[in-house]
């Protein structure tokens, strides 16, 4: 009986741990106020923020990449939010 007390003790230790270290929101990031689990873009950026539950804050960004000629590199539209900001291949033939 003993022993199923404390397996359901140490149980119990472990799902409070897990729940003591979530947040509800994470701290003001580039004047965004994130809640845990939502995500924003972030202004002037072409960067999408995520606010993840242990309080830390997750970037996405336009990824690095190299074409080969004949193919350019184009800038994204700076007016429009990630991922659509994003410089893309473009290659003769393309639309």
């Amino acid at each position: 009986m003993m022993s199923k007390v404390f397996i359901f003790v140490i149980c119990l230790s472990v799902i409070f741990a897990n729940e003591a270290g979530k947040v509800s929101q994470c701290p003001t990031f580039h004047g965004l106020e994130l809640k845990a689990g939502e995500s924003k873009p972030v202004p002037g950026t072409c960067n999408i923020a995520t606010c993840m539950d242990n309080g830390s804050i997750f970037m996405k960004t336009c990824a690095l990449f190299q074409v080969l000629p004949p193919c350019k590199i184009v800038d994204g539209d700076k007016t429009k939010l990630y991922p659509e900001c994003c410089p893309k291949s473009w290659c003769p033939g393309d639309n």
